[in-house]
């Protein structure tokens, strides 16, 4: 699905253009001065390109799921790496679906750092396929060996399904990492969105029970929390809209659909491997590094997210992008934060992993 949408904006025109007129200011006028970006909360403005992004993202969503534009541009984009492998392991009972990717020639035959890397999608939806775009970016930019997690969906499979499978996922990279290339004091857990909440909520779990190191944990834009909470980004970015009905998607009533379909019939929103935001935090996880978006429903329980760790005793960075949505990262080809976000990371995963 992640894939198409990003063909979708090339075939409408957003990669590869520059803002159209108007979009972006006089460099001497504050952005804000455009009546169209600001957003519903006070003095926050959206970045030009994001905007497109968004009203694009609007337009493809109500679409028809036959109308939308095919994948025939995908290969104009598509990172070169030097090999993946699709395969299905079986772990702790389940049969997990995984691609491992690597980077180059020399990650074929010298040890390197490995990714788990856990996608998003709503506990709803996504796969390893939409994804596959920016894992294989990821992958290039970090030089990392990633391994990529399929994971059972809500609501056929409600919590703890798609976490059992995440963590299942972490064992059997761990034990096996020195047969894919890898080192098993060298590994890190990343994810985005709903993939935050099951990299969070693994990297926890790993903790309190004594599993397998990890070396660090990369957060993009997390769901962290499933208490109902009034957090202010909500407020602004999934109950209201911008100008001439623009939604940031992940409206009021999604949010709520995704709540029901993954905590199916579980009663405690507090568990911490539901909620980490939650979770009590008496010792110190793996390094974290966290990116929120500042138009973003989600901003809010991230930055929260981000504070607690680093009174934990974590040690914790914690980027905010000003003008950005939800889902950046996807569309690094056309927003440099986008890039910039994988060049932290890289800087990050390279500054916490280390080999004799």
């Amino acid at each position: 699905m992640k894939r198409m949408l990003i063909v979708a904006l090339v075939l409408t025109g957003v990669i590869g253009c520059s803002p159209l007129a108007g979009d972006t200011p006089p460099v001497d006028e504050p952005t804000c001065k455009r009546e169209h970006l600001a957003t519903p909360e006070p003095g926050t403005c959206m970045d030009p390109m994001a905007y497109r992004i968004l009203v694009k993202l609007n337009e493809i969503m109500e679409q028809p799921e036959e109308e939308r534009p095919n994948e025939r541009l995908i290969r104009l984009f598509e990172p070169n790496v030097r090999k993946t492998i699709d395969t299905t392991v079986h772990k702790n009972g389940l049969d997990i679906p995984m691609r491992i990717y690597y980077p180059d020639r020399k990650s074929l035959r010298e040890k390197r750092p490995v990714i788990v890397f856990i996608h998003g999608g709503g506990f709803i939806s996504g796969s390893i396929d939409d994804y596959d775009l920016v894992v294989k970016k990821m992958a290039r930019k970090t030089d990392a060996i990633i391994v990529s997690v399929g994971y059972r969906l809500a609501p056929d499979y409600p919590f703890p399904a798609g976490f059992n499978d995440a963590y299942a996922a972490f064992l059997w990279v761990s034990e096996h990492a020195r047969e894919i290339g890898g080192d098993k004091h060298n590994i890190c857990i990343m994810g985005d969105s709903a993939g935050g909440n099951l990299a969070a909520a693994v990297a926890i779990k790993a903790e309190r029970e004594g599993g397998p190191p990890l070396s660090c944990q990369i957060l993009y834009y997390p769901s962290v929390t499933f208490v109902d909470e009034s957090f202010p980004s909500r407020e602004y970015f999934a109950r209201q809209e911008m100008e001439e009905g623009v939604s940031f998607l992940l409206t009021e009533n999604l949010l709520y659909r995704i709540r029901n379909a993954y905590m199916g019939d579980m009663e405690d929103d507090t568990h911490p491997y539901l909620s980490p935001l939650e979770a009590p935090l008496d010792h110190p996880l793996p390094p974290a590094l966290i990116f929120t978006a500042q138009c973003d429903p989600l901003r809010d329980e991230g930055r929260e997210y981000a504070d607690r760790l680093s009174e934990s005793g974590t040690s914790t960075r914690h980027v905010e992008y000003d003008g950005m949505i939800h889902g950046f990262l996807s569309f690094y080809m056309i927003l440099k934060e986008g890039r910039e976000a994988m060049d932290l990371t890289s800087e990050f995963i390279e500054s916490y992993t280390h080999f004799d």
